[in-house]
């Protein structure tokens, strides 16, 4: 089957499904080495990951939609990373500068709900893994991921958030960074 070919069942089905067909023409053009995956315009994601960008300045508005315990960190091991450094309910409005940095603050207001990654419910990977035990079975998780330039220097940051769907509604279930929030 052509390229030609596959797009063009691929438009036929968005259109079908009630999808942006411009939203899939960005993702194949994706150089990405993640699997991007349309989110459909009228999902629980989307509304959730809209109030997330809302609440972006309000600690109190953006711990409604965090899960506790959260976690803040992936723990290297030999093999694998997993979720580590949860914190309570308690303790987020404390660490809530570390994790809405400047950087934070100035990258996701712009970010398209097209450039989340789902990750799917039967993925390998550990790290996903583990925070797929606290959400709905079956249920994938949905990344939003950025690397950036660090000011003046040559080096690289990132940050993660990760959302679950738990008892019905997608949440913010884990952080990872660079730099560690706890410790």
């Amino acid at each position: 089957m052509s390229f030609f070919t596959l797009a063009t069942a691929m438009l036929l089905t968005l259109s079908f499904m009630n999808l942006d067909p411009k939203a899939f023409q960005t993702l194949i053009k994706s150089n990405s080495t993640t699997t991007k995956h349309v989110i459909p315009p009228k999902t629980d994601i989307k509304k959730c990951f809209t109030n997330f960008k809302k609440q972006l300045l309000n600690a109190q508005g953006m711990k409604a939609i965090v899960h506790f315990p959260f976690y803040t960190a992936k723990a290297s091991l030999s093999d694998s990373t997993l979720p580590t450094d949860a914190i309570t309910a308690e303790a987020f409005k404390k660490y809530y500068p570390e994790i809405f940095t400047a950087d934070v603050l100035r990258l996701l207001p712009d970010y398209p709900l097209v450039d989340l990654t789902e990750i799917d419910a039967k993925t390998k990977d550990p790290y996903y893994r583990e925070l797929l035990k606290i959400t709905d079975p079956g249920m994938p998780l949905y990344e939003a991921y950025r690397q950036f330039p660090e000011s003046g220097t040559a080096a690289e940051s990132y940050f993660g958030f990760v959302f679950g769907k738990i008892k019905g509604d997608y949440k913010l279930v884990a952080y990872y960074g660079k730099w560690p929030v706890v410790g």
